[in-house]
């Protein structure tokens, strides 16, 4: 379902990078399903100024829609809606499993890392637990 999201994806590239269009996203435009009219086509210019009250120039609608791969629209007309509460700035708070909770908004790489160690640290290294095994060593000394 991630390649069904319209930004950030790497399979629809503008000028051979990934789109972000604020507006769009304030608007609560997310899922590719969202740029499709009734009948599973792609919205003209004027159904999409009709849908949405964007500030969008016909240019930049057009590069984003042809850049979206055939196989995807074909993919998100058959797929279920998103829910796009778990892709707006709303959910700022992720529950990643059931002790931690991360906060999106102000997440820094610390604080990744630190979940990474915690997950990846869960035993007793391996070096100290070899050397224990053939020597006794006494922890207060």
């Amino acid at each position: 379902m991630q390649n069904l999201v319209l930004f950030d994806n790497k399979e629809i590239l503008v000028g051979g990078r990934p789109v972000f269009i604020k507006e769009w996203f304030d608007s609560n435009i997310l899922p590719i399903r969202d740029l499709l009219n009734s009948d599973g086509q792609l919205l003209s210019f004027q159904e999409f100024k009709n849908k949405y009250d964007c500030n969008m120039n016909f240019l930049q609608f057009y590069q984003v829609t042809s850049a979206i791969p055939r196989y995807l629209v074909i993919k998100a007309r058959k797929s279920e809606p998103l829910e796009n509460e778990l892709c707006t700035r709303n959910n700022v708070l992720s529950q990643l499993d059931d002790s931690t909770q991360l906060q999106l908004d102000n997440a820094k790489a610390r604080d990744l890392y630190g979940l990474l160690n915690r997950k990846i640290h869960t035993v007793q290294q391996t070096g100290p637990m070899n050397w224990n095994s053939k020597t006794r060593l006494d922890e207060n000394a």
